[in-house]
């Protein structure tokens, strides 16, 4: 007879199997806690993404526009995304 586990760490198995199976057609099911909050980290990163091209605008815009901090803040901009 093959070992089992013991009756609570059942029960928390099948409650992590229920949280993550995939249930009427969505990969994952969430609760709304989750969802909530990643549209918040969604507009944070919009937010980011946002204030870093403006950044690079304003860099390339000035006289002495130095390239090195466009690439930097090219490089910040492709890992944000």
């Amino acid at each position: 007879m093959p070992p089992t586990l013991p009756r609570q760490s059942q029960i928390e198995n099948q409650a992590l199997l229920d949280k993550w199976a995939p249930t009427r057609g969505e990969y994952f099911t969430t609760r709304d806690s989750d969802r909530a909050l990643c549209a918040r980290l969604e507009n944070k990163r919009f937010v980011l993404h946002r204030r870093l091209s403006e950044l690079r605008i304003a860099i390339r815009s000035e006289d002495d526009g130095d390239e090195n901090q466009c690439r930097l803040v090219d490089e910040v901009l492709f890992n944000a995304v």
